[in-house]
């Protein structure tokens, strides 16, 4: 504070006071808002979705691109805790991780999670977590990046489909050229097909007289109650 100094008839004369140098301070509140400044850009405007949270799983901040993947409005979300947005029979992963970032055991995260659509179909994510604590050490909010992989999901289910499909009609091949048996050789082959068609029922064409092996009649093979293939004749 500045004080005055007075001459012997009582007239201020002059002013004493102290300055103290504060440009550190202030290059550091200016690089602070700069810092500030740019995560607020790179989080509103990134075409992946970002989310703050409270250590409860509230959101309390989302941007845009994470609100157009789920069909919520920001309103909407900024409602929800983590475990509102996903299906009610999963493990819930992501709470798991949110736990071992707030007991210190990990500063980052990264998984796979299921998301529910507000219209009710599933949206694969790959997440990335991170902590943010006070000046005391505290936890204070954690910062979310989700990216959409449901593209991905569906294709590399397709591919399993696929795999699995050739791996059925392979072992349909070695039950067709491993047996004497017609009628044994029908029964596997039917378990082989209502599995790769996922049916409830196939028809096959055999031969019913050795010496005529073009003429056939169709063979109705169906799922028993108990899943196994049966003829009907």
């Amino acid at each position: 504070n500045d004080l005055p100094v007075f001459d012997k008839q009582g007239q201020v004369r002059a002013v004493e006071g102290i300055a103290r140098d504060v440009t550190k301070q202030k290059k550091a509140e200016k690089a602070l808002r700069e810092s500030e400044e740019q995560f607020r850009r790179a989080f509103t405007d990134s075409a992946m979705g970002m989310s703050l949270l409270r250590p409860d799983g509230l959101f309390i901040e989302v941007n845009q691109s994470f609100c157009r993947m789920l069909g919520y409005s920001e309103k909407e979300l900024l409602s929800k805790k983590l475990h509102n947005i996903c299906p009610s029979d999963h493990s819930l992963p992501g709470v798991g991780y949110l736990e071992k970032l707030l007991s210190g055991k990990m500063d980052r995260a990264e998984f796979e999670e299921r998301f529910l659509h507000k219209k009710g179909h599933i949206i694969w994510a790959a997440v990335t977590m991170s902590l943010l604590r006070n000046d005391k050490g505290d936890p204070l909010h954690i910062v979310a990046q989700i990216q959409d992989i449901t593209d991905r999901k569906s294709a590399e289910a397709e591919i399993k489909k696929s795999q699995r499909y050739f791996e059925s009609l392979d072992r349909v091949n070695k039950v067709l050229s491993g047996s004497k048996d017609i009628h044994e050789t029908l029964r596997k082959a039917a378990r082989e097909m209502l599995h790769i068609f996922q049916a409830d029922r196939v028809y096959l064409m055999t031969p019913c007289d050795p010496d005529a092996p073009d003429f056939s009649i169709p063979v109705e093979v169906r799922n028993s109650d108990r899943g196994k293939a049966c003829l009907a004749a």
